[in-house]
């Protein structure tokens, strides 16, 4: 992948062929059926994404490619007849910073996995959940209460 940006999508919707995601977030960015440009990085590693319906399949859930490719796509679905519903020029640029990196890392001094997670809050012994009293739920009638209606004779 020489070139610095690529444009990505998922593949369309179509049962019969097995791809069946609509919507994938991927490290907090949400992707579906619209284009969005991306770095060569990103899209290395999208490449590798499968249909998780199917692991065995291996039927890719990403469509990549270079701006040329793109655009020929794009007018072959054009001829097609298909309505096309984002145009790679009007495709949404995401910066390599808008990806977040929840992965957990491998601490080479010590060999252990380091996970990017904050400690639960820890229950005192005079703090029994058991004890505590449930607030009350919220009215749902708004503070007000309706007119009788009247019946019709």
């Amino acid at each position: 992948m020489a070139n610095t940006t690529y444009f990505v999508r998922l593949r369309p919707y179509n049962k019969r062929r097995g791809y069946l995601v609509r919507n994938y977030t991927f490290r907090g960015v949400r992707f579906n059926e619209r284009w969005k440009e991306v770095s060569a990085a990103t899209a290395q590693e999208l490449e590798e994404l499968t249909q998780p319906h199917d692991p065995e399949a291996e039927l890719p859930l990403f469509e990549i490619y270079s701006k040329d490719e793109a655009l020929a796509v794009e007018e072959r679905e054009r001829d097609e007849g298909k309505r096309v519903k984002v145009r790679v020029k009007d495709a949404e640029p995401v910066p390599d910073s808008d990806f977040r990196d929840d992965r957990p890392k491998l601490n080479p001094e010590t060999g252990e996995i380091e996970r990017n997670v904050e400690p639960a809050e820890v229950i005192g012994e005079d703090d029994d959940p058991a004890d505590a009293e449930p607030e009350p739920a919220p009215s749902l009638r708004g503070g007000k209460k309706r007119a009788k209606s009247r019946s019709r004779k």
